[in-house]
């Protein structure tokens, strides 16, 4: 005759310390009354008991943990979020890049007799120009800059005699592009044996975005969005055209030689499939004419669709780099803030001036000319210098992966605009608006960036620019796209509360300050949304050392310091005083932490 088997009944609601001792100090006296009497405190089974609880304890904790953090809409670490999220095709780089337009001034030597330019020393070029505001950020022009642009206009000159009479010099102005940062490079050797996608981390832990990868024996390798993907857009000369506004033609590039880059925890990485050169032989272009996937044993066709991004034959994601030496050139920032208010970019750091002709030039002219370069930024260069929060990363991402890189409803224009690559600037905040009074009913698109201060501030004309480039390639084909300015409104808050007994009044009102300040903004508002005051009154009646509060009031700040736009807030407040209210196209801000006041 079997033994029958005994089933030990166990609990596995206990999941904290307490719980768990519990339930085993129950569990022993209930299964094993004989066996074990001793529960004293200080007996060895009590020490037992308070082992296995904190080991229960504990991996209950990380089994918490692990379940929270592999989940995208339940975690809570950033960097966790931003992996999840990255592996549904959303990317949130923390090295933010600012893009905006500098002015660079040159002085251009007069012919002899002073009436006019000498055009010889307009046939040059700026090369490798690198900038630097007065606040440490640096910032490269983007292009090689010929003097005889058509941008070029002529400012100011320099005169030799005191009437003014004879010009030595003329001055000429060019509007440059500029980005944040400055190059760098580094050489990494491959040998033979390179392991299956192979991953070069980036030597900066500012690093902004990978210009070009170049191995030993001249080949390029470009970035792609993932690596199954093996075509991209170049641009290529159009010489039979004299368009000077589209001197290019954009086709789509196959590209064997490819790579991805990823970033963690600041630091940037980028990976290489694993194919082979003689892959590369072996690799065929698909042509779109015969996308007819014909299956073995069947008389039918099972597919007949054809992947635009996918144009040659290979699965293994690319030609990987072996007995090679790489050479990496990247971007970075020196300065974590990248922004520069207007008429704070005021040095050349180092540039390249070559001529057509130096040789046949005055050598003491073309030395005043490279002595006397200057720069200045009349707009502010912005972006988004601030990280995310967690719940912003969430929010965001949530809206990219949604849209699928294409925008149809107007959320996916907002998602899409956080989207954009940092290479074109950084987008604070962005809302849609759509206008029912125009017959196209036309989308208007109102965007604000942030200043160097990081406080909120207009986007410059680049950066609108870059949005609208952005968006022409997610956009359905018969939306049109207006890009404006939001309205920023700087608030100003008073309080009147009554404090406890025995709590200073002065250091009282110092904390209320502060507290107000930091919970107004740690997180920016929205474009278009509300100013609660019932929240106020929530946040200082909650606080320990308030017994009530009288009043609450709100005006505009406006002037020197703040932003121009004036909005009477005494007329916009609901009734029962719950909040102010802010049109669709207008953004607010507590600017300094002065200006939360208390009345005393």
């Amino acid at each position: 005759m079997s033994k029958r088997k005994i089933i030990r009944q166990i609990d596995y609601t206990a999941r904290d310390f307490d719980s768990i001792k519990e339930r085993l100090v129950d569990f022993v006296k209930t299964k094993y009354p004989d066996t074990y009497k001793d529960f004293n405190a200080s007996s060895f089974g009590s020490l037992m008991f308070d082992l296995v609880a904190y080991i229960g304890d504990s991996l209950a904790y990380y089994t918490d943990y692990i379940a929270n953090e592999t989940n995208p809409m339940t975690s809570l670490e950033e960097d966790n979020t931003s992996d999840l999220f990255d592996a549904l095709g959303a990317k949130n780089n923390k090295n933010k890049i600012t893009h905006g337009m500098a002015q660079i001034y040159c002085p251009i030597p007069a012919v002899a007799a002073g009436t006019k330019p000498d055009f010889r020393y307009l046939e040059s070029q700026l090369k490798n120009v690198v900038l630097r505001s007065e606040g440490g950020a640096t910032f490269t022009v983007k292009d090689n800059i010929s003097l005889n642009d058509t941008t070029m206009e002529f400012v100011g000159k320099e005169t030799s005699d005191s009437d003014g009479s004879k010009i030595t010099y003329y001055v000429i102005k060019l509007d440059v592009p500029v980005v944040s940062g400055q190059l760098s490079d580094f050489i990494v050797n491959i040998g033979a044996a390179s392991r299956r996608f192979q991953k070069i981390e980036i030597p900066s832990k500012t690093c902004t975005e990978v210009v070009r990868v170049q191995d030993s024996e001249g080949n390029d390798y470009y970035e792609v969005d993932y690596l199954p993907q093996n075509v991209v857009f170049r641009p290529f000369a159009d010489i039979s055209t004299s368009n000077v506004k589209v001197p290019s033609i954009m086709k789509k590039y196959p590209v064997p030689r490819r790579f991805t880059t990823s970033e963690k925890k600041s630091t940037k990485f980028i990976e290489f499939g694993y194919g082979s050169e003689e892959d590369l032989k072996n690799e065929k272009v698909a042509e779109g004419s015969k996308v007819a996937l014909s299956v073995h044993g069947k008389p039918y066709i099972s597919d007949n669709s054809f992947d635009p991004s996918s144009l040659i034959s290979s699965g293994k994601f690319g030609v990987a780099p072996s007995n090679t030496t790489l050479t990496i050139t990247y971007r970075y920032n020196e300065n974590a803030n990248a922004n520069a208010a207007a008429g704070t970019i005021n040095q050349v750091v180092s540039f390249d001036l070559d001529y057509r002709d130096e040789p046949n030039l005055d050598a003491a002219k073309v030395k005043y000319m490279r002595e006397n370069l200057q720069v200045y930024n009349e707009e502010p260069i912005n972006g988004d210098i601030n990280i995310p929060t967690t719940e912003e990363i969430r929010h965001r991402s949530k809206g990219v992966f949604a849209t699928q890189k294409r925008a149809v409803t107007m959320q996916d224009y907002v998602s899409s605009v956080y989207a954009m690559p940092s290479t074109f600037g950084s987008i604070k905040r962005c809302t849609i608006i759509r206008d029912n009074n125009d017959l196209r009913r036309n989308i208007n698109m109102y965007v604000v960036a942030e200043s160097a201060a990081g406080k909120l501030e207009l986007a410059s004309t680049q950066m609108k620019e870059n949005v609208k480039t952005w968006l022409n390639s997610v956009r359905m084909i018969s939306d049109s796209i207006d890009i404006f300015d939001a309205k920023i409104i700087n608030l100003g808050l008073e309080f009147d509360v009554i404090p406890k007994s025995g709590v200073s009044m002065k250091s009282l009102s110092i904390d209320l300050r502060k507290m107000l300040y930091d919970e107004l903004t740690t997180v920016p508002p929205d474009i278009g949304e509300h100013f609660y005051l019932s929240e106020i009154f929530a946040l200082l009646q909650n606080h320990k050392d308030v017994l009530s509060v009288n009043n609450i009031k709100v005006k505009c700040l406006s002037g020197a310091g703040y932003s121009d736009v004036f909005y009477n807030v005494n007329d916009n407040i609901s009734p029962g005083k719950k909040f102010v209210y802010i049109p669709a196209d207008f953004i607010w801000e507590i600017k300094n932490e002065t200006d939360i006041k208390s009345r005393q």
